[in-house]
């Protein structure tokens, strides 16, 4: 037990995202120093190369980190997303080696004990547990904890500022998630691991006395297996400026170990896992073993000069003992992988220690041993480093190779060619020593003074046969079974490149170490299947597969490659077993089968014992004679009394070959005798009473009669139509209902050639059959006679499987039915079709024909109503072909979703392990930083998402609130819903927004009683289409909002959907707080409803995902018939009435007189407006307005017609066409109005099954398109690119076309969105990009040409550019633009443009003229800017919140409150100043805000004087709410 082996290994570090990676960079000796990466900290903050021993300070930006740190699949490991994103990455990358390290050891799919796996880790710091500790370390450092000082109000209030900016808050989980012991339980949980499993801090040699730690319960039998490693990420900036604070950093950013050169190492990161297990119980596994673990010793330096320092004494402790418990001597270590620091102490200590030890072993005699250290590639990976030296020792042994360093002089202080070291610059072939085998150690020294040795042996070696099998068969010429699978099919083209990359550039791997490796793995959703025999036809058919898959083909791609997207387990199609009868045996068939699977082999040879006597002759012999042409054998195979006992073993042997690889039938059916070896797949029968009943029954046949006194014929004509046939022809029965145009007739000779002959005449083809009896017709009556004694014996038992008998057409569901029907089975007609048809109810069936080729598939094929929901698989050819035909459909089986074990299939010879890469999985960040640094987070994320200019929902709102704020009485919260009936009238879509969303009234209709099952089948069904989570992952005690991520928004699209199936269903604000989890959704409807749920399972229907609209009957009440009547009619006056009664002015539809400019006009009262989107003043330009004159002159006020039919003007394709040049599209296209113009195109061009994810601020136009196209609706966090990259990455491969839709200027917030950002996110994903440049046109861009100009992008690469023409361009109307393409397909065919009159000549006349003239005066444009950054400025100055506004003219007031947003624009209003204000819903209550339109027109004073005033009154505002609250 004292030796252990490592039989898998898993490793990320800089450059290597596996094994096979890393040890190229080995090879290569790459190094992967890098700048510290934009997305850890803003590193320019922290560097100067010029200080040293400043604590904020690094004197080097020199790296080796890994990329991606933030990914991960929680689904695949059962985790939940928010519990995922507090999990310290550290411990998600641990979960993803520990399966990678799994798969490697080929342990993925095959038993071990996990009960007594024991997970060891090595970790010492938690930088995300620093992060999210963050803000209340600040805390304490703002209000005083932690100094004399006194507390900081407003470095308080700017701490939770950034916070709330920068980190997602605590959770439940954030604490568990990163303590450092959580590491490894999070391995052990995540694959059910129960033996030991704690997390070793020892500095830098953790993980390797965690490898000591797991080496000693290993050898106890504590453990039988063992997860070892560690792990180190470096998230913020602490370790670098502490080593830089200790000089302990290279400052030229290399580290050079042992070189003269030598000024400390670079830091790293990265992590490692080996699966380590007794060398004995490895062996007799048959593990690939890739070193073995000798020794192992540990030592402290006890009494150093400091923590820091090295000491001889106590390495020399650590080697002695790991080179005793070895039982090896020192000296016969050719191959060191050193600790290696390059620091000048730790590489002179390291090296004394070295030759002290191997000094005392042999004295003069010392044989030379090669030095390295991975450091001086990957950098100093801390916690981790041991792990980084044990797998490159491992893997250099397992090559036999020693790995090169790069380019070293080495340090002459060090004496290191006089101690027997040298250090090699290439990869040196490592021979075998004569006297021992190849010997390897690491060494690990911690901080602390904590040392560790390991010393590794190269595995025994392991016979593998690559050249024959016991059978006889050439490995080489074998055909074989590849199993790749991902994630995702782009995954999987990448998959399936980097395997065939490995095969080409390995050439020891051979096709069936390949083959084995990918059997060992459990296969992901996305599977690519092929059957190769040779390595040039495996890398030729899987880079074809690569190719395929990239371009997006799936399913048969030819030449035996399959690609498909596995079912999950509850849609997997249920497998129905065919066993044909007799007319298919063949001399030779599965003969290749035989031969390759000695389980097929002795499966025959044991039921042929039983046989052999009663056929007289030796089944063997006659189906696979010696001779392949055995005529004797081909026609002994044409008696029945020698065939029916034949296909009976071949079909027993072909179930029990299938049940080997796991495929067991759901339901199975067999074609006349084939009922019989479907009867012992279906449980009903032991396989040697089978075999021995149809010996009997094959006898009992052949004695009926002499062979030729009757025969069969094949009619292809339905059964009404044979019945027509066999009219007034004696002695012919139908003997086989087929198909439905196919009855095989069965009598005497001479009436089946009469019944030929009629055929014949009227053109219906028949054939006659070679059979030697009519079999299934009353003239072998006697047979059933003969053997119904032994029926009335034979043992049957229950079925375990559905089982369809031929006989009846029928399930048989006991063994007595069973056996009833077989009393008449010789006689009867076989009923195939109606067997089939029965088998093949609810739909999605797989039929397998177990063997005889697929003659009964075809049959089957035309006897469902709908061949397209089922799948057909044969498993045998017409002619062996060394098991390819099996291989091919065990292959469809695996794409289908089936369960497939390929491991039987390989013999003990052939179960070489070889390393691949590993299964990709689909991946999304996870993280607690809301935005990278440098680039700000936004602070609206969390707000709900509204309408921004459904003015009616934005009055009804910003009117309730008022209400709620003043105190007044008014109408209930239920009378704030719509009456019941008219709640129930509209069906509430999936997409629909929270601002159309009401819940029913107390006085609903009565809810009939529902099932408890559909209860909680629906409420799963909606909960998956509205999270776009798998139905399949859902568990009822998912949290909603916890785990599975719901907003205000997705609860309220819930809550619609629960109201559409149970329209009488009430749901009261008040009910949601105790409402968290599926389970309780469940329970509160089933409460409301009336009906109990106790634990009930989930059955998936795919009609709960999209259930129909129900059919109500109506009355005929005022609410129905009155339009004065109606709910909304009377609540919205009601509400103006709540205005008069507490004193408050109507702030809406304001009459202005004159133009809307920098001035307007208000009942006589002057006013300065920030109300309009006059943004260039150009409305009411003299040259505007009369370019609309002459319009009106030459064309009248309007077309009176659509454009397409006979409204065209010359103004109206001149303005197209200035749109086009003005974006740089190939065209545009006018409409009267903008709102519609989003409408219009969304609506028209996706629908059901496309996807269009929109910014949380989105124009209520986008969202009425959404509606109209009825395509599933999903908004991201405003302007957080992240989180739309993380919302597609989750559910873009469930829909057909994607849309994502954000604007130029969000008019809420005055902000831009990163548009080179967004075209990178719709590349990777695939999806289209539309712009609204609503407030973008005309304003961003230096001549006005919207956000493209404004960030230099390519035009085409955005699929739409909509704008409006009321804003910069003074008319009424709006535009969409983009290829030439999709606007002449828009021009016929959009309803909006189509069906809609032309823009009027006026309006199209005054935008035109509008862009001339922007072009004409560029000064606008850049007064406009002036304008707006004085005034921002001038707000900052002033210390009033203008949130995100940059570099646009929309300039926000936040205020935090409604109440007093509305008291400040009166205030305002009354000293002249004419602004909106924005209430909640429509933002967050606490982002209540004032909204400042500025244009060009207005002047330094106007802007300044309002800014004076706004923060005087905002001042006096502030000061008698702090009064009144006093």
């Amino acid at each position: 037990m004292n030796d252990i082996a490592i039989v898998g290994l898993a490793c990320r570090f800089p450059g290597a995202a596996n094994t096979d990676q890393y040890w190229q960079t080995i090879l290569k000796a790459a190094r992967q120093f890098r700048s510290v990466p934009p997305g850890r900290w803003r590193h320019e903050k922290y560097y100067d190369p010029d200080k040293w021993g400043d604590p904020f300070k690094a004197y080097t930006d020199k790296v080796s980190f890994l990329e991606g740190v933030d990914q991960f699949d929680p689904l695949h490991y059962g985790i939940p997303p928010l519990r995922a994103q507090a999990m310290d990455p550290q411990h998600r990358l641990l979960v993803d080696l520990a399966r990678e390290a799994l798969q490697d050891a080929g342990w993925e799919r095959r038993p071990f004990d996990r009960a007594r796996t024991g997970v060891f880790i090595g970790m010492s710091q938690s930088d995300y547990q620093d992060l999210l500790a963050t803000p209340l370390r600040a805390r304490l450092l703002a209000d005083g904890s932690l100094h004399a000082g006194h507390s900081d109000a407003d470095l308080l209030a700017a701490i939770d500022d950034a916070t709330a900016e920068a980190l997602a808050p605590g959770q439940a989980y954030s604490l568990p998630g990163t303590l450092l012991n959580m590491g490894a339980c999070a391995v052990s949980s995540a694959f059910r691991l129960g033996g030991p499993s704690f997390v070793i801090d020892a500095a830098c040699s953790s993980a390797l006395v965690a490898l000591q730690e797991a080496v000693h319960h290993l050898r106890s039998g504590s453990c039988t297996a063992a997860l070892v490693g560690g792990v180190f990420l470096n998230l913020t900036p602490d370790a670098l400026l502490g080593f830089c604070l200790v000089g302990a950093v290279s400052a030229h950013g290399v580290c050079r170990p042992f070189d003269e050169r030598a000024d400390g190492f670079v830091l790293g990161e990265g992590g490692g896992l080996v699966v380590l297990r007794p060398l004995d119980d490895a062996l007799r596994a048959g593990d690939r073993v890739y070193a073995v673990i000798k020794g192992v010793g540990v030592s402290n330096d006890a009494a150093a000069q400091g923590p820091l320092t090295p000491r001889a004494e106590g390495q020399i402790a650590a080697l002695r003992t790991a080179y005793q418990d070895a039982g090896v001597h020192p000296g016969t270590i050719e191959f060191i992988e050193a600790h290696g620091t390059a620091t000048t102490v730790g590489d002179r200590v390291e090296v004394e220690a070295l030759r002290t030890v191997r000094a005392e072993s042999l004295g003069a005699e010392t044989a030379d041993c090669y030095l390295s250290s991975v450091k001086a590639l990957i950098g100093h990976t801390l916690p981790a480093a041991g792990v980084a030296g044990l797998v490159k020792a491992s893997l250099a042994l397992h090559r036999a190779t020693i790995p090169p360093q790069p380019e070293t002089a080495p340090d002459p202080h060090l004496s290191l060619a006089e101690a027997g070291f040298r250090i090699s610059e290439q990869a040196l072939a490592w021979d075998a020593p004569a006297d021992h085998p190849r010997r390897a150690a690491v060494s690990s020294f911690g901080f602390g003074g904590t040392n560790v040795h390991v010393v590794l042996e190269e595995a025994p070696e392991r016979r593998i046969s690559r050249v024959t099998t016991a059978a006889g068969v050439e490995v080489g010429e074998k055909p074989w079974l590849f199993v790749l699978s991902a994630g995702s099919p782009q995954l999987l083209a990448e998959h399936a490149a980097a395997v065939r990359e490995t095969i080409a550039t390995n050439p020891d791997l051979t096709p069936a170490s390949v083959a084995y490796t990918l059997a060992t793995r459990s296969p992901l959703p996305i599977r690519l299947t092929l059957v190769a025999a040779t390595r040039d036809e495996l890398i030729d058919r899987l880079g074809t597969a690569a190719v395929a898959l990239r371009s997006g083909a799936s399913g048969d791609l030819g030449a035996g490659i399959r690609v498909a997207a596995a079912p999950s387990e509850k849609d997997r199609p249920k497998v129905v077993f065919l066993y044909p009868g007799q007319g298919v045996q063949r001399v030779g068939m599965l003969g290749d089968l035989r031969r390759r699977f000695p389980s097929f082999h002795e499966t025959v040879a044991r039921l042929e014992a039983g046989v052999n006597g009663g056929i007289g002759n030796s089944l063997t012999s006659l189906v696979w004679p010696a001779q392949p042409a055995d005529q004797d054998a081909e026609l002994a195979l044409t008696e029945t009394r020698i065939c029916q006992p034949v296909l009976g073993v071949l079909g027993i042997a072909m179930s029990s070959l299938l049940a080997d690889c796991g495929v067991r039938p759901d339901i199975v059916l067999g074609h006349s005798v084939g009922e019989f070896p479907a009867a012992v797949a279906a449980g009903a029968l032991d396989a040697g009473d089978a075999a021995d009943f149809l010996t009997h029954r094959g006898a009992a046949m052949a004695a009926v009669g002499d062979t030729g006194f009757g025969g069969m014929l094949a009619v292809q004509a339905t059964e009404e139509q044979f019945a027509e046939l066999v009219t007034d022809i004696d002695w012919v029965w139908p003997g086989c209902f087929n198909q439905p145009g196919q009855v095989v007739a069965s009598g005497m000779t001479d009436a089946l050639a009469q019944l030929a002959e009629r055929c014949a005449q009227i053109g219906v083809p028949a054939t006659p059959l070679r059979v030697s009896h009519p079999f299934h017709s009353p003239l072998v009556a006697k047979a059933d006679t003969r053997v119904a004694e032994q029926l009335a014996r034979l043992p049957l038992r229950q079925l375990d499987r559905v089982f369809v008998s031929t006989v009846s057409g029928q399930v048989c569901v006991d063994p007595d039915e069973l056996r009833s029907c077989w009393r008449r089975h010789c006689s009867s007609p076989v009923r195939f079709g109606a067997a089939i048809r029965v088998a093949a109810e609810s739909g999605n069936r797989v039929f397998v024909q177990a063997f005889g080729g697929n003659g009964l598939l075809a049959m089957a094929r035309r006897s469902v109503p709908d061949p397209a929901s089922h799948h057909f698989v044969s498993l045998s050819g017409a002619e062996p072909d060394e098991g390819r035909t099996f291989l091919l459909g065990l292959g469809r089986l695996v794409a289908l979703g089936i369960p497939v074990d390929l491991l039987p299939l390989f013999e003990e010879a052939e179960r070489d392990l070889v390393t691949l890469p590993a299964s990709p999985l689909v991946t999304q960040p996870y993280t607690i930083r809301k935005a990278e640094p440098g680039r700000p987070a936004r602070r609206c994320s969390s707000q709900p998402e509204v309408g921004m200019n459904d003015v009616v929902q934005f009055l009804r709102d910003q009117l309730d609130v008022l209400r709620a704020a003043t105190g007044a009485n008014g109408i209930s919260v239920t009378e704030l819903a719509p009456s019941p009936a008219v709640s129930r009238a509209v069906v509430a879509e999936p997409d629909q927004d929270i601002a159309s969303q009401r819940l029913p009234g107390a006085d609903s209709m009565p809810v009939p009683a529902t099932a408890e099952q559909d209860i909680r089948d629906r409420v799963f069904g909606a909960v998956a289409k509205i999270s776009a989570y798998p139905f399949e992952y859902l568990r009822g005690d998912h949290a909603v909002v916890g785990d599975l991520g719901f907003d205000s928004i997705m609860i309220a699209d819930l809550l619609a959907a629960f109201q559409q199936h149970w329209p009488g269903l009430t749901v009261d604000a008040s009910d949601m707080h105790a409402v968290s989890t599926i389970d309780d959704f469940v329970q509160a409807i089933a409460t409301r409803v009336g009906v109990r749920t106790p634990g009930v399972a989930v059955r998936r229907d795919p009609e709960l995902l999209d259930p129909p609209a129900r059919q109500r009957e109506f009355g005929g009440g005022p609410e129905l018939t009155d339009m004065a009547a109606f709910p909304e009619i009377l609540q919205h006056q009601e509400r103006y009435r709540l205005l008069a009664d507490n004193g408050l002015a109507n702030p809406y539809f304001l009459t202005h007189e004159g133009t809307a400019r920098d001035l307007t006009r208000v009942a006589g009262k002057d006013l300065i407006s920030f109300a309009s989107y006059n943004y260039l003043g150009l409305s009411g330009h003299p040259a505007v307005s009369a370019a609309a004159k002459q319009a009106t002159d030459l064309y009248g006020t309007s077309v009176s017609a659509a454009r397409l039919l006979s409204g065209d003007r010359p103004l109206h394709r001149e303005l197209d066409m200035a749109l086009a040049d003005l974006l740089k599209t190939e065209d545009a296209l006018g409409l009267v109005s903008g709102h519609a113009t989003n409408v219009t195109v969304i609506g028209h061009l996706f629908g059901p099954g496309d996807l269009i994810v929109h910014d949380a601020l989105a124009h209520d136009s986008i969202l009425q398109g959404c509606k109209l196209s009825g395509a599933t609706r999903r908004p991201f966090a405003h302007n957080d690119i992240a989180a739309l990259d993380e919302l597609l990455t989750r559910i873009r491969s469930q829909f057909r076309r994607v849309l994502i839709v954000v604007e130029g200027v969000y008019s809420m917030d005055g902000d831009i969105p990163d548009l080179p950002e967004l075209i990178r996110i719709k590349k990777r994903h695939g999806a289209l990009l539309m712009i609204d440049e609503a407030h973008s046109i005309g304003v961003l861009g230096a001549t006005g040409g919207g956000i493209g100009e404004h960030f230099g992008v390519e035009r085409a690469d955005v699929d739409l550019w909509m704008g409006t023409l009321s804003k910069a361009f003074a008319g009424c109307g709006g535009y969409i633009a983009g290829g030439r393409g999709i606007i002449d397909y828009l021009k016929y065919t959009l309803p909006g443009f189509v069906y809609s009159v032309g823009l009027t000549p006026p309006n199209a006349a005054a935008s035109l003229a509008a862009i001339r003239q922007m072009r004409v005066e560029p000064e606008r444009l850049v007064r406009l800017h002036e304008r707006a950054q004085l005034f921002l400025q001038l707000a900052k100055q002033a210390g009033i919140d203008t949130a995100d506004s940059a570099g646009t003219p929309v300039i926000p007031c936040v205020i935090g409150d409604s109440l007093r947003c509305v008291q400040l624009a009166n205030a305002l209003f009354e000293r002249g100043i004419s602004v909106c204000p924005i209430l909640y819903p429509a933002v967050e209550e606490k982002l209540a805000r004032l909204r400042f339109f500025v244009t060009s027109e207005h002047t330094p004073e106007q802007i300044t004087r309002t800014v004076d005033i706004l923060a005087e009154e905002l001042h006096r505002l502030e000061a008698g709410h702090a009064a009144k609250t006093a």
